[in-house]
């Protein structure tokens, strides 16, 4: 367990971390509310913020869930991440069988309209799906190294996937 003192604790919330995702929920005392780790609501200040290890722990001591991340569901709070993984997979599963990139059917696997996909696609990762595409396939023929993608997360995390595919795709430019 990485997250054993308040001070780890509230520096995982400030940086959104993912990994602390089900280690831990924090109240706000000022307004009585848990929130997740990887909450995207404002965080509070450091005097107001009490850390309990279950949510079950936090309502006993009378605070409610968060109305954003909804602390109380395992999974499912969020719909943007999970569709985004969705497709990165489907598509990544096509570039590696060498099948045709069809963005409409894919869309239509993850039930969301074009505009919202093409849009929530490149926040998550910073690519078009086509540039993913072609990403993956780059990686198929050409793995300089096996080390895996980390599963997008939160944006925060993102730089580090950029990383990775700046390091396959150019890896000259790694070098200077």
């Amino acid at each position: 367990m990485r997250f054993t003192d308040d001070d780890t604790r509230y520096q995982a919330i400030l940086n959104r971390d993912p990994q602390a995702e089900g280690e831990f929920v924090y109240g706000a005392i000022s307004t009585r509310i848990v929130c997740r780790p990887t909450c995207n609501c404002r965080v509070a200040m450091r005097k107001n913020v009490v850390f309990f290890d279950t949510i079950a722990e936090a309502v006993e001591h009378g605070y409610r869930t968060c109305k954003r991340c909804k602390p109380e569901q395992s999974s499912g709070w969020n719909k943007s991440r999970e569709f985004i993984n969705k497709s990165c997979s489907m598509i990544s599963r096509r570039a590696i069988n060498g099948e045709k990139l069809n963005i409409d059917t894919i869309i239509a696997a993850v039930g969301v309209s074009k505009w919202h996909f093409y849009r929530m696609f490149k926040n998550y990762t910073g690519l078009t799906p086509r540039s993913f595409y072609i990403q993956c396939q780059l990686l198929q023929e050409n793995p300089v190294d096996t080390t895996p993608l980390p599963e997008i997360e939160t944006k925060r995390n993102l730089k580090r996937v950029k990383e990775i595919l700046n390091l396959y795709t150019n890896p000259s430019s790694s070098s200077s």
